[in-house]
């Protein structure tokens, strides 16, 4: 109670407040200061000179300067185990103070200000674990971070009053200190946190005489830089002779130099130590502290540009840095932290690779260049800037280049970085690179502040909004670095535009760079505490594998992608999921030994991030979500509508014009070079969309702006890659077909695969390369793969009331619109990052003899690894099997069944083997013996409906499959059921057997002992010339012309497929889908397998084929981005043509004999009469026309004669008239309507007519006939046959049977 008293005596005028106040504060100091741990004797005081001390210090530094009766003292254990939420303290502060500072931390997006606290902290200050500060009381510990302040706490705090604090800090001695100002940062476990000092900390008690910073001497015997680099040569020298690798001096050294280089804290074989070095001139030397000196808390202290004295060192030799000698800090060892004076000498680096450091205190000394005579690894590029920026919202950046001037005007150095920042990728990659195609790195300092945490755990941050920071190549910062932190990053290279996915302009530490936190962040982010992808995984794989820093940031982003996209429950898996999409995107990559002692301590400077390479190469992961609304927004942005009109589209009525465009497609593949812009829907893949009849396919034509793709998508330099699970089509799907899922979506899938191959069919004759067709193997279902290379496909159907082709870009002529997405692509070019149990087993069988399959006697070991991974890959669940063949597959389609109307489709099949009982799901394993049964196989059929018919997409003609019912030992639910007849009638019909939705599916092996079934697909020759009803073929898809049906609300009811083979021969299939779900993958290029389709012939003889119920449309391969010109058309002679040629296009060449008939006029778009002014129509109220043209002319070559029709833009091309010459007659019949000119034979005589048109058309007839022509027609068949002609020869008839010339339609016309 008298010290008690003695306090409050002190404060005799003091309000009943402060006088309670103050007796708080004492008993808080006597129960939790007084108590704790004691330093020495010589610094020991009483209860009451500590409360004193205490007071009057919060006297000082109280914004009002009187008793803060309202904060209150807080212990260690209290705040740690009641403060949830982030929190700041500032006894300095006013309330404006206040306010101001959380203004300036809500500058950063998304940072919130600290909420402020009254609370005081007093307590022991001392060392902590390695580097950091500890504060203690009698409640507990807590761990202090402290920034780098100007040349840090060892150049004494607050002067004179703490000059003594830190010496006995390095002597193991705690002090009495009060915190002014502090954030306190809870961790996520329960009870932990640190403080972060964001003032210097007061001590309580007074110094012991002569521990001040001041009193240490530097000793008449210390070394300058140079001496002792000569001291370790000698000290090498002897090592050598003697061949002791691990020889220590016992010689005690001091030496006084620059620092120019402080690297991280690394632990190594559980040894803990750092490295900094110190330079003069031209000599660089180096210093190890190790934790068995007790001074790891110098790399706290020691910062780039200090100059510094450094006390009983000693030479060691280090084997792992090719037995180099380098000086090693003892127990004795001190530092001392000089200021700069002019004294000082001058110091320069000796690495040229060590930046100019312009630090922006100038109190720092300075440093100067190296010796231009040292070889530099630098860049020669004279424009790197350095920076120093007038007010503190900028970056400060010092340079490496040594012909720049140590000063420069701060608008200049931001001119230069911003134009830095705005470099384009086309001239980021135009600089300099070596021969292996590598750009080199150049060295800066840069003080800038945190403003984005992009993935903590891969060390990848964002500095001043607009710079990224990587430090990869560092071990994870002992304290986590916030948004709002502002760090001194020194020796750090600069790469332009090594990732397109990331800042332009990225810092790249290595292990010679220092990364120091000069101000801690004002703020917190809610989502701040969440754990980032990988947890240091990505940082082990770029220690252990040979990854530049391109494919490392690569590989981060790729990271975050997944993570969003798969949604996995350990971030772990994620990064190993993106460094096997490295492997399989680049190949795989050998481990590399890291130098790490060369990377600190070797001049010149070499390290991982000297040379770098650019990722703008490699793929850009999407999610599905942002695939689907990507091609969805590109679809309709790119669409013009004039573009999906025929080369004679200005001559379409309404109703033709309406269906020309009622379906289009845009097909986009994954590489930035295979892009296939929109195509009609009857036009060649060999031609070009705005490509005219009488154009040369060489030619260039004038490009309209709007069929230009939009840049965003289309014209993108990077390819895209896919990752997902493979699964069958949902109930709910719009199409049956394959489904690639992530958790952000799904997409519809056309896949194809390689035919069976030893590895599936087992057939050893088959070595020559497979062919694609529909995929079969069930193995893919609940694979997660990632897609390589595959194309983007965009159906687009429209349902449009447009008068005329001029008021295309008017769209409320729209009523309704629609997108079908889906990709296609080869499982060729898929991999497999996680297969199903189904896909180990198969991708097991290909592994030869070492397999389950090879018969060979397992050891013990062996049989028990083999039987656990058996019951992981089989369900304990009992089961019965039987194995069959496809023989026939019939389309899916809405069919009336038992539960109504609904999908549903039978296949027909044949029964290879009996039911057989499993005590687990035996997946795709081989076929048993027991499961096979010699002599001639059972037919049955399978009906699937409703959710089975979900296995429609695998299921296909010619394969093998398990059929697995689950739960149950019953054999005969597999036994279809037969159809009973009457006594003496001979039943035909298969026995049935109705699929449930659990049984399950599995592609299983052909059996050895089952002879390979011969294909029943025939060519398009032998389908024409063939005589049966139901044919099956393969062919590739030419054009494909859309039927709707308005009456059944906007329902495209068929297409008309027109399919050609190798040989060149065409047919047209017409496929009713009406009562089908939506069919991806009929599309030009694409080639597909079209089983039991109905043969027919027109009444003009031509041959095609239709869809009927028991028809099956598959898609066996897709076209790829550049799809494959189908043969060009056969060059025919007319007389070999007419003489029962089955050839419908062709090309001929040879003179045009005459015109028998030429019409222009204009038409009512809508009923087709004649137009003038208006319809000529009684009833039609139609204000729009058309314009139209027909001519038909006589061609001969020799051998035969045809007549040659020719349609609206092709008589243009026929009349040899220009654009302004065409569109002149059009104005011309504006008011009469209509023109007809028909000469009289072979001399085209006609009656004159006066009309100026009328001669300008007959003009131009006849210089129409001039030259030869090469025509691509199309044969027009004729019913009629040979007719009877009289022919005149002198004075003698002759009367004979002759064919009727060839009835031709010119497609493309061009003059020779």
């Amino acid at each position: 109670m008298a010290e008690l008293r003695r306090v409050l005596d002190q404060f005799r005028g003091c309000t009943d407040a402060e006088s309670q106040w103050l007796q708080e504060l004492f008993v808080f100091v006597r129960a939790h200061l007084c108590s704790g741990p004691a330093p020495s004797d010589d610094v020991r005081t009483s209860v009451s000179e500590l409360s004193l001390a205490l007071v009057k210090i919060l006297q000082e530094t109280s914004a009002s300067g009187s008793l803060p009766v309202s904060y209150r003292l807080v212990s260690v254990s209290e705040l740690v185990s009641l403060q949830r939420l982030p929190c700041v303290s500032c006894l300095s502060w006013t309330t404006n103070q206040h306010r101001a500072w959380a203004r300036e931390a809500e500058q950063i997006p998304g940072l919130r200000p600290f909420p402020r606290v009254k609370l005081l902290l007093i307590g022991w200050l001392c060392r902590g674990r390695g580097p950091d500060l500890s504060l203690k009381d009698a409640t507990g510990e807590l761990s202090c971070q402290v920034p780098a302040w100007s040349q840090g706490l060892d150049q004494g705090l607050d002067q004179g009053l703490d000059q003594g604090l830190d010496q006995g800090l390095d002597q193991g001695l705690a002090r009495a200190v009060f915190l002014p100002h502090w954030n306190y940062i809870p961790h996520d476990a329960p009870g932990r946190g640190h403080l972060e000092l964001i003032g210097r900390p007061l001590s309580l008690c007074p110094a012991p005489q002569g521990q001040g910073l001041a009193s240490k001497a530097e000793g008449a015997g210390s070394l300058s830089v140079n001496q002792a680099a000569t001291l370790l040569l000698q000290h090498k020298s002897r090592t050598r002779r003697r061949g002791d690798g691990g020889h220590v001096s016992q010689r005690r050294v001091s030496v006084r130099g620059l620092v120019s280089a402080v690297c991280p804290l690394l632990d190594i074989g559980g040894t803990t130590f750092f490295i900094f070095s110190l330079t003069q001139n031209n000599t660089t030397i180096n210093v190890l502290v190790k934790d068995t000196s007790c001074r790891l808390w110098w790399s706290r202290s020691v910062h780039v540009g200090m100059s510094v004295h450094v006390t009983q060192l000693r030479a060691c030799t280090l084997r792992s840095w090719n037995r180099n000698s380098v000086l090693s800090a003892t127990g004795q060892s001190e530092l001392t932290v000089h200021p700069a004076d002019q004294s000082q000498p001058s110091v320069h680096p000796t690495d040229q690779s060590q930046p100019s450091v312009h630090p922006t205190d100038q109190s720092q000394p300075s440093v100067h260049p190296a010796d231009q005579s040292q070889p530099s690894v630098h860049p020669t590029d004279q424009s790197q800037p350095s920076f120093h920026p007038a007010d503190q919202s900028q970056p400060s950046v010092h340079p490496a280049d040594q012909s720049q001037p140590s000063v420069h005007p701060a608008d200049q150095s931001q001119r230069v970085f911003e134009e830095m920042q705005t470099q384009d990728q086309s001239e980021a990659e135009a600089l300099p690179r070596d021969q292996s195609g590598l750009r080199r790195s150049s060295v800066i300092n840069y003080k800038g502040t945190v403003t984005e945490v992009l993935s903590r755990g891969a060390g990848l941050y964002v500095i001043d909004r607009k710079v990224g920071l990587c430090l990869a190549n560092q071990p994870l910062p002992l304290r986590a670095i916030r948004p709002g932190d502002t760090l001194q990053i020194s020796n750090v290279h600069v790469l332009r535009r090594p990732s397109p996915d990331h800042a332009p302009i990225m810092l790249c530490c290595c292990l010679r760079s220092s990364v120091t936190v000069t101000a801690f962040s004002p703020g917190y982010r809610g989502d701040e505490e969440e754990s980032c992808p990988g947890d240091g995984v990505l940082l082990r794989l770029l220690l252990h594998k040979d990854v530049g820093v391109a494919m490392y940031l690569w590989m981060c982003h790729v990271t975050t992608c997944l993570r969003d996209s798969l949604s996995p429950q350990k971030e772990q898996c994620v990064c190993l999921l993106s460094w096997k999409i490295l492997e399989t995107v680049t190949g795989p990559r050998k481990s590399r030994r890291r130098d790490i002692y060369g990377e600190m301590m070797d001049t010149p400077h070499t390290c991982t991030v000297s040379k770098y390479g650019s990722a703008s190469s490699l793929p850009h992961v999407l999610s599905v979500s942002s695939l689907r609304s990507s091609l969805l927004s590109h679809c309709w942005s790119s669409l013009s509508l004039h573009s999906l009109l025929p080369p004679d589209g200005q001559s379409l009525n309404c109703s033709q014009l309406n269906a020309a465009i009622s379906w289009s497609h845009v097909v986009l593949g994954s590489d930035p070079g295979d892009q296939r812009p929109d195509q009609r829907p009857d036009q060649r893949p060999d031609q070009r969309p705005d490509q005219r009849p009488d154009q040369r396919p060489d030619q260039r034509p004038d490009q309209r702006p709007d069929q230009r793709p939009p840049a965003d998508f289309t014209l993108r330099e990077r390819p895209l890659l896919l990752v997902g699970m493979l699964h069958l089509p949902s109930p709910g799907s719009e199409a049956q077909s394959l489904e690639l899922r992530d958790s952000t979506g799904t997409v519809t899938c056309v896949v194809t695969e390689a035919g069976p191959d030893r590895g599936l069919d087992q057939d050893p004759e088959r070595d020559s390369p497979r062919e694609q067709t529909a995929a079969f193997s069930t193995a893919w279902i609940g694979c997660l793969v990632c897609v390589r290379h595959f194309t983007m496909v965009t159906e687009r159907f429209i349902q449009s009331e447009f008068p005329s082709f001029r008021h295309l870009d008017q769209e409320h002529f729209i009523s309704r619109k629609d997108a079908r997405i889906y990709l296609q692509f080869s499982l060729d070019q898929v991999t497999v990052l996680s297969p199903s149990v189904s896909m180990a087993i198969q991708l097991r069988q290909g592994a030869g003899p070492g397999s389950d399959a090879s018969g060979e006697e397992l050891e013990p070991e062996e049989r028990k690894r083999k039987r656990r991974r058996d019951e992981e890959e089989g369900e304990a669940t009992v089961c019965v099997s039987v194995v069959i063949r496809v023989e026939q597959k019939e389309g899916v389609a809405l069919r009336n069944v038992e539960a109504g109307r609904t999908l549903s489709f039978n296949l027909k099949t044949a029964v290879i083997g009996p039911v057989v009982c499993w005590g687990r799901d035996p997946k795709n394993h081989p076929i048993t013996e027991r499961e096979v049964t010699a002599g001639e196989n059972k037919r049955l059929s399978l009906s699937f409906s409703g959710a089975s018919s979900r296995w429609f997409p695998l299921l296909q003609d010619g394969r093998y499959y398990r059929l697995l019912a689950l739960d149950t030992q019953d054999p005969s639910v597999l036994i279809g059921c037969a159809v009973t007849g009457q006594t003496g009638v001979e039943l035909h019909a298969d026995s049935a057997l109705h699929v449930h939705p659990d049984w399950r599916f599995h592609t299983v092996p052909r059996p050895q002992t089952t002879p390979p079934e011969s294909c029943d697909l025939i060519s398009l020759s032998d389908v024409i010339n063939s005589r049966s009803d139901l044919v099956s073929f393969c062919g590739l898809v030419l054009e494909r012309v859309g039927v709707t049906d308005r009456s059944q609300d906007f329902a495209h009811t068929g297409v008309r497929l027109t399919v050609c083979d190798h040989s060149g021969r065409s047919l047209q299939v017409y496929l009713e889908l009406s009562h089908a779900p939506f069919s991806p993958g009929l599309l030009p290029g694409n080639t597909l397998s079209l089983s039991r389709v109905q043969r027919k012939v027109s009444r003009s003889g031509t041959v095609y084929c239709c869809g009927v119920p028991v028809s099956c449309v598959s898609v066996i391969s897709v076209g790829q981005s550049s799809t494959p010109t189908p043969p060009p058309f056969p060059i025919m002679l007319l007389g070999q043509w007419g003489e029962g040629s089955e050839v419908n296009v062709a090309r001929v060449k040879g003179h045009l004999v005459c015109v028998m008939f030429l019409q222009l006029q204009w038409t009512c778009s809508k009923c087709d009469r004649v137009y003038t002014t208006s319809c000529s129509g009684p009833q039609c109220s139609s204000s729009s026309s058309v314009f139209r043209a027909k001519a038909k002319v006589v061609l001969e070559d020799g051998t035969a004669e045809a007549h040659v029709c020719f349609y609206n833009p092709l008589v243009r091309a026929l009349l040899r008239l220009d654009d302004s010459q065409w569109a002149g007659l059009q104005r011309a019949l504006k008011v009469k309507g209509h023109i007809q000119v028909q000469p009289r034979g072979r001399s085209m005589s006609v009656t004159v007519d006066s009309d100026p048109v009328f001669v300008f058309l007959l003009c131009a007839a006849q210089d129409a006939l001039i030259g030869s022509v090469s025509l691509t027609c199309r044969r027009q068949r004729s019913l009629r046959g040979p007719e009877l002609r009289r022919m005149v020869r002198g004075d003698r008839d002759f009367v004979t049977k002759m064919r009727p010339p060839l009835q031709l339609t010119c497609v493309h016309l061009e003059r020779n």
